[in-house]
Protein backbone atom coordinates (compact mmCIF):
# COMPACT_ATOMS: atom_id res chain seq x y z
CA UNK A 1 0.00 0.00 0.00
CA UNK A 2 1.54 3.45 -1.08
CA UNK A 3 1.59 5.91 1.90
CA UNK A 4 1.33 9.04 -0.18
CA UNK A 5 -0.73 11.45 1.95
CA UNK A 6 -2.42 11.46 5.93
CA UNK A 7 -4.81 8.72 5.50
CA UNK A 8 -7.43 9.03 8.79
CA UNK A 9 -8.37 5.57 10.30
CA UNK A 10 -11.29 4.58 8.73
CA UNK A 11 -9.71 4.67 4.77
CA UNK A 12 -6.89 2.52 6.70
CA UNK A 13 -9.85 0.20 7.40
CA UNK A 14 -11.19 1.01 3.83
CA UNK A 15 -8.07 -0.54 2.45
CA UNK A 16 -7.70 -3.06 4.40
CA UNK A 17 -11.37 -3.99 3.30
CA UNK A 18 -10.27 -4.44 -0.09
CA UNK A 19 -6.83 -6.09 0.17
CA UNK A 20 -9.08 -9.04 1.75
CA UNK A 21 -11.34 -8.47 -0.64
CA UNK A 22 -8.78 -9.03 -3.16
CA UNK A 23 -7.12 -12.08 -1.01
CA UNK A 24 -10.56 -13.44 -0.62
CA UNK A 25 -11.18 -13.57 -4.13
CA UNK A 26 -8.07 -15.28 -5.50
CA UNK A 27 -6.68 -11.84 -7.28
CA UNK A 28 -3.22 -10.98 -6.89
CA UNK A 29 0.37 -12.51 -8.03
CA UNK A 30 3.07 -11.81 -5.54
CA UNK A 31 7.03 -11.68 -7.36
CA UNK A 32 7.13 -15.03 -5.31
CA UNK A 33 4.62 -16.89 -7.60
CA UNK A 34 1.99 -16.63 -5.49
CA UNK A 35 -1.56 -17.63 -7.07
CA UNK A 36 -5.25 -18.55 -5.90
CA UNK A 37 -8.60 -18.79 -7.49
CA UNK A 38 -11.59 -19.27 -5.25
CA UNK A 39 -15.01 -19.23 -7.04
CA UNK A 40 -17.38 -21.34 -4.48
CA UNK A 41 -20.38 -19.61 -3.06
CA UNK A 42 -18.98 -20.55 0.30
CA UNK A 43 -16.46 -18.51 -0.21
CA UNK A 44 -18.06 -15.51 -2.00
CA UNK A 45 -20.41 -15.65 1.44
CA UNK A 46 -17.18 -14.92 3.05
CA UNK A 47 -16.17 -12.19 1.14
CA UNK A 48 -19.67 -10.41 1.02
CA UNK A 49 -20.14 -10.95 5.15
CA UNK A 50 -16.86 -11.19 7.22
CA UNK A 51 -15.80 -7.36 6.77
CA UNK A 52 -18.03 -6.43 9.99
CA UNK A 53 -14.81 -4.06 11.36
CA UNK A 54 -15.59 -1.92 8.07
CA UNK A 55 -19.03 -1.28 9.34
CA UNK A 56 -17.77 0.07 12.91
CA UNK A 57 -14.82 2.24 11.01
CA UNK A 58 -17.67 3.69 7.98
CA UNK A 59 -20.35 4.16 9.50
CA UNK A 60 -23.77 1.48 8.83
CA UNK A 61 -23.87 0.47 5.01
CA UNK A 62 -25.43 2.92 2.70
CA UNK A 63 -26.06 2.71 -0.78
CA UNK A 64 -24.53 5.27 -3.23
CA UNK A 65 -26.78 8.15 -4.81
CA UNK A 66 -25.41 7.67 -8.48
CA UNK A 67 -29.06 6.42 -9.67
CA UNK A 68 -33.07 7.64 -9.31
CA UNK A 69 -33.70 4.56 -6.48
CA UNK A 70 -31.15 3.19 -4.07
CA UNK A 71 -31.10 0.22 -2.07
CA UNK A 72 -32.43 0.25 1.65
CA UNK A 73 -29.85 -2.96 1.80
CA UNK A 74 -28.54 -6.08 0.30
CA UNK A 75 -29.08 -9.51 1.36
CA UNK A 76 -27.19 -12.98 -0.43
CA UNK A 77 -28.64 -16.02 -0.30
CA UNK A 78 -24.87 -17.43 -1.10
CA UNK A 79 -24.54 -19.90 1.77
CA UNK A 80 -21.92 -22.05 2.49
CA UNK A 81 -23.09 -25.90 0.97
CA UNK A 82 -23.57 -28.48 3.57
CA UNK A 83 -21.05 -31.57 3.61
CA UNK A 84 -22.53 -34.21 1.46
CA UNK A 85 -24.01 -32.18 -0.70
CA UNK A 86 -22.64 -30.71 -3.99
CA UNK A 87 -25.29 -27.57 -4.69
CA UNK A 88 -27.93 -25.19 -3.57
CA UNK A 89 -30.42 -23.65 -5.65
CA UNK A 90 -32.64 -20.65 -3.95
CA UNK A 91 -35.12 -18.67 -4.84
CA UNK A 92 -37.48 -15.43 -3.25
CA UNK A 93 -41.22 -14.52 -3.16
CA UNK A 94 -41.45 -10.97 -3.18
CA UNK A 95 -44.70 -9.81 -0.90
CA UNK A 96 -45.23 -6.29 0.63
CA UNK A 97 -43.35 -6.05 3.63
CA UNK A 98 -41.07 -8.55 3.26
CA UNK A 99 -40.02 -11.66 0.91
CA UNK A 100 -39.95 -15.56 1.67
CA UNK A 101 -37.26 -17.29 0.53
CA UNK A 102 -36.53 -21.10 -0.50
CA UNK A 103 -33.36 -23.33 -0.54
CA UNK A 104 -32.79 -26.45 -1.47
CA UNK A 105 -29.47 -28.74 -0.91
CA UNK A 106 -28.81 -31.42 -3.54
CA UNK A 107 -27.16 -34.44 -2.20
CA UNK A 108 -24.03 -35.77 -4.40
CA UNK A 109 -25.62 -39.53 -4.87
CA UNK A 110 -29.10 -39.00 -6.07
CA UNK A 111 -31.23 -35.99 -7.42
CA UNK A 112 -32.93 -35.95 -3.95
CA UNK A 113 -32.04 -33.68 -1.30
CA UNK A 114 -33.53 -31.13 1.92
CA UNK A 115 -35.48 -28.09 1.54
CA UNK A 116 -35.07 -25.09 3.79
CA UNK A 117 -37.30 -22.11 4.08
CA UNK A 118 -36.78 -18.11 5.38
CA UNK A 119 -38.02 -14.84 5.60
CA UNK A 120 -36.33 -11.77 4.53
CA UNK A 121 -37.43 -8.84 6.25
CA UNK A 122 -36.10 -5.13 5.63
CA UNK A 123 -33.52 -5.20 8.08
CA UNK A 124 -32.04 -7.34 5.17
CA UNK A 125 -31.78 -10.57 7.50
CA UNK A 126 -32.33 -14.01 6.55
CA UNK A 127 -33.98 -15.87 9.28
CA UNK A 128 -35.15 -19.68 8.71
CA UNK A 129 -38.96 -19.99 8.88
CA UNK A 130 -42.00 -22.94 9.77
CA UNK A 131 -43.34 -21.73 6.36
CA UNK A 132 -43.18 -23.75 3.59
CA UNK A 133 -43.88 -23.24 -0.17
CA UNK A 134 -44.23 -26.51 -1.46
CA UNK A 135 -45.60 -26.84 -4.84
CA UNK A 136 -46.14 -23.47 -6.77
CA UNK A 137 -46.65 -20.30 -5.00
CA UNK A 138 -47.60 -16.56 -5.78
CA UNK A 139 -47.60 -13.47 -4.38
CA UNK A 140 -51.29 -11.23 -3.27
CA UNK A 141 -50.41 -7.71 -4.60
CA UNK A 142 -50.61 -5.49 -1.54
CA UNK A 143 -50.38 -8.15 1.19
CA UNK A 144 -47.81 -10.29 2.63
CA UNK A 145 -50.23 -13.54 1.71
CA UNK A 146 -49.04 -16.51 -0.21
CA UNK A 147 -51.33 -18.85 -2.83
CA UNK A 148 -50.46 -22.35 -3.69
CA UNK A 149 -51.21 -24.75 -5.75
CA UNK A 150 -50.47 -28.78 -5.32
CA UNK A 151 -50.92 -31.54 -7.68
CA UNK A 152 -51.52 -34.48 -5.15
CA UNK A 153 -52.09 -38.50 -6.67
CA UNK A 154 -54.38 -40.36 -5.18
CA UNK A 155 -54.38 -44.21 -4.39
CA UNK A 156 -56.30 -45.19 -7.10
CA UNK A 157 -54.11 -43.39 -9.36
CA UNK A 158 -56.24 -39.98 -10.02
CA UNK A 159 -54.94 -36.77 -9.50
CA UNK A 160 -56.64 -33.94 -7.23
CA UNK A 161 -55.42 -30.22 -7.43
CA UNK A 162 -55.21 -28.23 -3.56
CA UNK A 163 -55.28 -24.78 -3.98
CA UNK A 164 -54.68 -22.38 -0.81
CA UNK A 165 -54.14 -19.07 0.42
CA UNK A 166 -51.94 -18.28 3.43
CA UNK A 167 -51.82 -15.09 5.45
CA UNK A 168 -48.14 -14.12 7.08
CA UNK A 169 -48.56 -16.57 9.51
CA UNK A 170 -49.09 -19.41 7.71
CA UNK A 171 -53.07 -19.27 8.49
CA UNK A 172 -54.88 -20.45 5.49
CA UNK A 173 -57.28 -17.82 4.56
CA UNK A 174 -59.24 -19.82 1.51
CA UNK A 175 -59.02 -23.16 0.51
CA UNK A 176 -60.41 -25.65 -2.18
CA UNK A 177 -60.08 -28.83 -4.90
CA UNK A 178 -60.31 -28.01 -8.31
CA UNK A 179 -63.07 -30.52 -9.26
CA UNK A 180 -63.13 -28.84 -12.91
CA UNK A 181 -60.15 -30.03 -13.48
CA UNK A 182 -58.92 -33.30 -15.45
CA UNK A 183 -58.45 -35.95 -12.77
CA UNK A 184 -57.44 -38.56 -14.94
CA UNK A 185 -54.45 -36.82 -16.68
CA UNK A 186 -51.93 -35.12 -14.79
CA UNK A 187 -51.68 -31.31 -15.11
CA UNK A 188 -49.58 -28.55 -14.06
CA UNK A 189 -51.71 -26.07 -12.21
CA UNK A 190 -50.53 -22.57 -11.95
CA UNK A 191 -50.67 -20.97 -8.41
CA UNK A 192 -52.99 -18.08 -8.96
CA UNK A 193 -53.06 -14.54 -9.33
CA UNK A 194 -55.68 -12.50 -7.05
CA UNK A 195 -56.57 -9.89 -8.64
CA UNK A 196 -58.62 -6.50 -7.65
CA UNK A 197 -62.04 -7.60 -7.45
CA UNK A 198 -60.21 -10.99 -4.98
CA UNK A 199 -61.00 -13.41 -8.74
CA UNK A 200 -58.26 -16.12 -9.26
CA UNK A 201 -56.30 -16.45 -12.20
CA UNK A 202 -54.41 -19.21 -13.07
CA UNK A 203 -52.98 -21.63 -16.08
CA UNK A 204 -53.64 -25.28 -16.47
CA UNK A 205 -51.93 -27.67 -19.05
CA UNK A 206 -50.76 -30.85 -19.31
CA UNK A 207 -47.02 -31.83 -18.68
CA UNK A 208 -46.96 -34.35 -21.90
CA UNK A 209 -48.13 -31.22 -24.46
CA UNK A 210 -47.76 -27.81 -24.54
CA UNK A 211 -52.06 -26.62 -24.40
CA UNK A 212 -52.73 -24.00 -21.89
CA UNK A 213 -56.09 -23.24 -20.43
CA UNK A 214 -56.90 -19.59 -18.53
CA UNK A 215 -59.29 -20.35 -15.34
CA UNK A 216 -60.85 -17.31 -13.78
CA UNK A 217 -62.31 -18.84 -10.22
CA UNK A 218 -63.56 -16.94 -7.39
CA UNK A 219 -62.80 -18.45 -3.70
CA UNK A 220 -64.92 -21.09 -3.44
CA UNK A 221 -63.45 -22.94 -6.64
CA UNK A 222 -66.16 -21.83 -9.20
CA UNK A 223 -65.41 -21.28 -12.48
CA UNK A 224 -66.36 -17.71 -13.45
CA UNK A 225 -64.19 -18.09 -16.96
CA UNK A 226 -62.66 -20.42 -19.09
CA UNK A 227 -60.21 -19.54 -21.97
CA UNK A 228 -58.59 -22.02 -24.46
CA UNK A 229 -55.46 -20.77 -25.54
CA UNK A 230 -53.81 -21.39 -28.88
CA UNK A 231 -50.48 -23.55 -28.85
CA UNK A 232 -49.64 -22.04 -32.42
CA UNK A 233 -48.87 -18.68 -33.20
CA UNK A 234 -47.87 -18.39 -37.18
CA UNK A 235 -46.89 -21.74 -36.95
CA UNK A 236 -45.15 -21.11 -34.20
CA UNK A 237 -44.84 -22.62 -30.94
CA UNK A 238 -46.28 -20.66 -28.11
CA UNK A 239 -45.76 -21.04 -24.48
CA UNK A 240 -46.99 -18.49 -22.05
CA UNK A 241 -47.83 -17.63 -18.65
CA UNK A 242 -49.18 -14.88 -16.58
CA UNK A 243 -48.10 -11.94 -14.79
CA UNK A 244 -49.43 -9.78 -12.43
CA UNK A 245 -49.19 -5.74 -12.65
CA UNK A 246 -48.72 -3.47 -10.40
CA UNK A 247 -52.16 -1.74 -10.83
CA UNK A 248 -54.19 -4.99 -9.48
CA UNK A 249 -54.67 -6.17 -13.33
CA UNK A 250 -53.48 -10.17 -14.54
CA UNK A 251 -51.85 -9.95 -17.69
CA UNK A 252 -51.21 -12.48 -20.33
CA UNK A 253 -47.12 -13.26 -21.42
CA UNK A 254 -47.33 -15.51 -24.73
CA UNK A 255 -43.73 -16.00 -25.27
CA UNK A 256 -43.51 -17.45 -29.70
CA UNK A 257 -40.98 -19.25 -30.32
CA UNK A 258 -39.35 -19.95 -34.47
CA UNK A 259 -36.90 -23.32 -33.19
CA UNK A 260 -35.23 -22.52 -29.89
CA UNK A 261 -35.37 -19.20 -30.12
CA UNK A 262 -37.64 -16.64 -28.61
CA UNK A 263 -39.03 -14.95 -31.34
CA UNK A 264 -41.31 -12.40 -29.87
CA UNK A 265 -43.09 -12.03 -26.92
CA UNK A 266 -46.65 -10.25 -26.81
CA UNK A 267 -48.32 -9.05 -23.54
CA UNK A 268 -52.67 -8.83 -23.27
CA UNK A 269 -55.33 -8.62 -21.36
CA UNK A 270 -58.56 -10.88 -21.72
CA UNK A 271 -61.79 -9.45 -21.81
CA UNK A 272 -63.71 -11.83 -19.15
CA UNK A 273 -66.86 -11.37 -20.83
CA UNK A 274 -66.13 -11.31 -24.64
CA UNK A 275 -63.12 -13.32 -24.91
CA UNK A 276 -61.23 -10.93 -26.80
CA UNK A 277 -57.53 -9.75 -26.08
CA UNK A 278 -56.34 -6.25 -25.70
CA UNK A 279 -52.70 -6.12 -26.51
CA UNK A 280 -50.69 -4.14 -24.21
CA UNK A 281 -47.08 -4.38 -25.76
CA UNK A 282 -44.95 -6.81 -27.87
CA UNK A 283 -41.24 -7.11 -27.08
CA UNK A 284 -39.45 -8.59 -30.11
CA UNK A 285 -35.87 -10.23 -30.19
CA UNK A 286 -33.60 -6.33 -31.49
CA UNK A 287 -35.51 -4.83 -27.95
CA UNK A 288 -34.14 -4.79 -24.09
CA UNK A 289 -33.00 -8.00 -22.53
CA UNK A 290 -35.66 -8.25 -20.14
CA UNK A 291 -37.26 -11.55 -18.83
CA UNK A 292 -39.38 -9.81 -16.22
CA UNK A 293 -41.25 -6.75 -16.97
CA UNK A 294 -45.07 -5.98 -15.63
CA UNK A 295 -47.57 -2.88 -16.38
CA UNK A 296 -47.16 0.26 -13.79
CA UNK A 297 -50.21 1.58 -15.16
CA UNK A 298 -52.04 2.26 -18.10
CA UNK A 299 -48.90 3.91 -19.79
CA UNK A 300 -45.89 2.83 -18.50
CA UNK A 301 -43.69 -0.89 -18.05
CA UNK A 302 -41.37 -1.65 -14.97
CA UNK A 303 -38.13 -4.10 -16.27
CA UNK A 304 -35.29 -5.87 -15.00
CA UNK A 305 -32.48 -6.82 -16.95
CA UNK A 306 -28.69 -7.84 -17.13
CA UNK A 307 -28.07 -3.70 -16.89
CA UNK A 308 -30.52 -2.99 -14.00
CA UNK A 309 -33.75 -2.00 -13.37
CA UNK A 310 -36.16 0.76 -15.95
CA UNK A 311 -39.30 2.24 -16.44
CA UNK A 312 -40.75 2.77 -20.21
CA UNK A 313 -43.29 3.18 -22.19
CA UNK A 314 -45.77 0.36 -23.54
CA UNK A 315 -43.77 0.80 -27.17
CA UNK A 316 -40.35 0.34 -25.33
CA UNK A 317 -39.61 3.89 -25.79
CA UNK A 318 -38.27 6.59 -23.21
CA UNK A 319 -36.46 3.34 -21.26
CA UNK A 320 -35.64 5.58 -18.27
CA UNK A 321 -33.07 4.00 -16.19
CA UNK A 322 -33.67 3.65 -12.51
CA UNK A 323 -31.03 1.31 -10.54
CA UNK A 324 -27.68 0.71 -12.62
CA UNK A 325 -25.99 -2.70 -11.55
CA UNK A 326 -22.64 -1.46 -12.91
CA UNK A 327 -23.53 1.47 -10.68
CA UNK A 328 -23.24 -0.70 -7.48
CA UNK A 329 -20.81 -3.54 -8.14
CA UNK A 330 -23.12 -6.06 -9.17
CA UNK A 331 -23.20 -8.73 -11.52
CA UNK A 332 -26.80 -9.91 -12.73
CA UNK A 333 -27.76 -12.62 -14.86
CA UNK A 334 -31.51 -12.11 -14.35
CA UNK A 335 -33.82 -10.16 -12.22
CA UNK A 336 -37.91 -10.08 -11.06
CA UNK A 337 -38.89 -7.06 -9.01
CA UNK A 338 -42.25 -6.11 -7.68
CA UNK A 339 -43.65 -3.03 -6.93
CA UNK A 340 -45.14 -2.09 -3.40
CA UNK A 341 -47.63 0.24 -2.28
CA UNK A 342 -45.61 3.10 -1.03
CA UNK A 343 -43.73 3.05 -4.04
CA UNK A 344 -40.39 0.70 -3.27
CA UNK A 345 -39.32 -1.87 -5.85
CA UNK A 346 -38.51 -4.73 -4.44
CA UNK A 347 -35.58 -7.05 -6.29
CA UNK A 348 -34.10 -10.26 -6.41
CA UNK A 349 -31.38 -11.09 -9.12
CA UNK A 350 -29.23 -13.70 -9.68
CA UNK A 351 -25.56 -13.11 -10.24
CA UNK A 352 -24.46 -16.62 -11.15
CA UNK A 353 -23.73 -18.30 -7.80
CA UNK A 354 -27.22 -17.68 -5.71
CA UNK A 355 -30.50 -15.28 -5.43
CA UNK A 356 -29.98 -11.85 -3.81
CA UNK A 357 -32.88 -9.23 -2.59
CA UNK A 358 -32.76 -5.85 -2.03
CA UNK A 359 -35.18 -2.94 -1.52
CA UNK A 360 -35.07 0.02 -3.40
CA UNK A 361 -36.67 3.14 -2.33
CA UNK A 362 -36.33 6.76 -4.21
CA UNK A 363 -33.12 8.35 -3.52
CA UNK A 364 -33.39 11.24 -1.26
CA UNK A 365 -29.84 11.88 -0.47
CA UNK A 366 -26.56 12.35 -1.61
CA UNK A 367 -24.06 10.17 -0.57
CA UNK A 368 -20.07 11.13 -1.35
CA UNK A 369 -18.47 8.54 -3.34
CA UNK A 370 -14.87 7.62 -2.12
CA UNK A 371 -12.72 6.58 -5.32
CA UNK A 372 -9.61 4.71 -4.49
CA UNK A 373 -7.52 4.19 -7.13
CA UNK A 374 -5.40 0.32 -7.63
CA UNK A 375 -3.17 0.79 -10.19
CA UNK A 376 -2.29 -2.72 -12.10
CA UNK A 377 -0.01 -4.13 -14.90
CA UNK A 378 -2.77 -4.64 -17.97
CA UNK A 379 -2.27 -7.84 -18.21
CA UNK A 380 -3.12 -8.62 -14.75
CA UNK A 381 -6.38 -6.62 -14.82
CA UNK A 382 -8.97 -9.79 -15.02
CA UNK A 383 -7.50 -10.90 -11.95
CA UNK A 384 -8.58 -7.48 -10.12
CA UNK A 385 -12.06 -7.46 -11.33
CA UNK A 386 -14.16 -9.76 -9.40
CA UNK A 387 -13.15 -8.85 -6.73
CA UNK A 388 -13.51 -5.11 -7.00
CA UNK A 389 -17.01 -5.69 -8.42
CA UNK A 390 -17.11 -7.60 -4.84
CA UNK A 391 -15.96 -4.88 -2.85
CA UNK A 392 -18.03 -2.28 -4.65
CA UNK A 393 -21.15 -4.25 -3.67
CA UNK A 394 -20.49 -4.60 -0.65
CA UNK A 395 -19.49 -0.70 0.23
CA UNK A 396 -20.77 1.18 -2.76
CA UNK A 397 -20.31 4.73 -1.48
CA UNK A 398 -16.48 3.46 -1.26
CA UNK A 399 -15.48 2.77 -5.57
CA UNK A 400 -12.47 1.10 -6.14
CA UNK A 401 -10.92 2.29 -9.75
CA UNK A 402 -8.59 -0.04 -11.14
CA UNK A 403 -6.16 1.71 -13.81
CA UNK A 404 -4.28 -0.19 -16.02
CA UNK A 405 -2.45 2.71 -18.14
CA UNK A 406 0.18 3.46 -15.81
CA UNK A 407 3.92 3.27 -17.51
CA UNK A 408 6.39 1.96 -14.89
CA UNK A 409 8.16 5.52 -15.18
CA UNK A 410 4.85 7.48 -14.70
CA UNK A 411 3.65 5.16 -11.83
CA UNK A 412 6.68 6.03 -9.84
CA UNK A 413 6.87 9.38 -10.51
CA UNK A 414 3.58 10.01 -9.30
CA UNK A 415 4.23 7.25 -5.99
CA UNK A 416 7.41 9.44 -5.01
CA UNK A 417 5.55 12.63 -5.44
CA UNK A 418 2.40 11.46 -3.12
CA UNK A 419 -0.05 11.73 -5.73
CA UNK A 420 -0.63 8.46 -7.12
CA UNK A 421 -2.61 5.34 -6.48
CA UNK A 422 -3.35 4.40 -2.64
CA UNK A 423 -2.85 0.65 -4.09
CA UNK A 424 -0.51 -1.06 -6.15
CA UNK A 425 0.04 -4.60 -7.95
CA UNK A 426 3.92 -4.46 -7.16
CA UNK A 427 4.59 -6.28 -10.11
CA UNK A 428 3.85 -3.13 -12.18
CA UNK A 429 6.65 -1.49 -9.74
CA UNK A 430 8.55 -3.98 -8.18
CA UNK A 431 8.39 -4.71 -4.72
CA UNK A 432 11.24 -5.04 -2.77
CA UNK A 433 13.50 -2.34 -4.71
CA UNK A 434 10.74 0.22 -3.53
CA UNK A 435 10.40 -0.23 -0.27
CA UNK A 436 10.23 3.65 0.37
CA UNK A 437 6.89 4.00 -1.71
CA UNK A 438 4.99 1.36 1.11
CA UNK A 439 2.63 1.67 3.81
CA UNK A 440 3.48 -0.70 7.13
CA UNK A 441 0.31 -2.96 7.42
CA UNK A 442 1.25 -4.67 10.76
CA UNK A 443 -0.34 -2.26 13.00
CA UNK A 444 -3.53 -1.85 10.86
CA UNK A 445 -3.76 -5.97 11.09
CA UNK A 446 -3.98 -6.11 14.54
CA UNK A 447 -6.06 -3.32 15.50
CA UNK A 448 -8.70 -4.98 12.91
CA UNK A 449 -8.25 -8.27 14.76
CA UNK A 450 -7.02 -9.82 11.20
CA UNK A 451 -3.69 -11.07 12.24
CA UNK A 452 -4.48 -14.25 13.34
CA UNK A 453 -6.67 -15.23 10.12
CA UNK A 454 -3.48 -15.12 8.24
CA UNK A 455 -1.14 -18.05 7.54
CA UNK A 456 2.42 -16.74 8.80
CA UNK A 457 3.92 -18.46 6.15
CA UNK A 458 1.91 -16.72 3.00
CA UNK A 459 2.09 -13.59 4.90
CA UNK A 460 5.86 -13.50 4.75
CA UNK A 461 5.68 -12.83 1.05
CA UNK A 462 4.12 -9.73 1.98
CA UNK A 463 7.00 -8.67 4.07
CA UNK A 464 10.70 -6.71 3.61
CA UNK A 465 13.08 -7.28 6.60
CA UNK A 466 10.07 -8.28 8.56
CA UNK A 467 7.71 -5.60 8.37
CA UNK A 468 4.44 -6.23 6.16
CA UNK A 469 3.91 -3.70 3.54
CA UNK A 470 1.52 -6.79 1.38
CA UNK A 471 -0.36 -9.58 0.47
CA UNK A 472 -0.01 -12.44 -1.48
CA UNK A 473 -2.95 -14.77 -1.53
CA UNK A 474 -1.17 -18.14 -2.22
CA UNK A 475 1.26 -20.02 -4.03
CA UNK A 476 2.06 -22.97 -6.28
CA UNK A 477 5.31 -25.47 -6.83
CA UNK A 478 6.71 -25.80 -9.79
CA UNK A 479 7.64 -29.67 -10.31
CA UNK A 480 8.92 -31.91 -12.48
CA UNK A 481 7.37 -34.95 -13.34
CA UNK A 482 9.94 -37.91 -14.88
Amino acid sequence: MNKSGKLKNRIYFLLLGILMTMLLSGCARGESDMQQTISTAKEKEVVLREFSFLDTATGAWKDNSLDAYSAKFQCSLAFPVPEGYVKMTSGVLHAETRAYASLHYWEQTSKMGKSEYGIIEDDGVYRESDLSLRGNVNNVLGTDHVTFSFTEEQSDGRYAYHFWETDENGTVFWEFYADFLDHARKMNADAPFTDKDGNLHFLASYYTERKYTYYVVNTKGEVLACFPLEDKVDRKEAVYSLIMGADGNVYVKRHVYGGKELDDEDLYRIDLETGKEEMITSRRKFMPDSKNYFPLDDKKLLYVSPAGVFRCNYDWTDSEPLYLWSNHGISADYGYAYVRRNGEIAVSYHDGTATNYMVLAPTTEQVEIHEVILAVSPYRRQYYERAAALFNRKYPAYHVEIKSDYDQTRLLAELTTGNGPVLVDASATGFRAQEKLWEPLDGLLESAGMREALLDKPLEFGKIDGVTYGFVSDFSKKTLWF
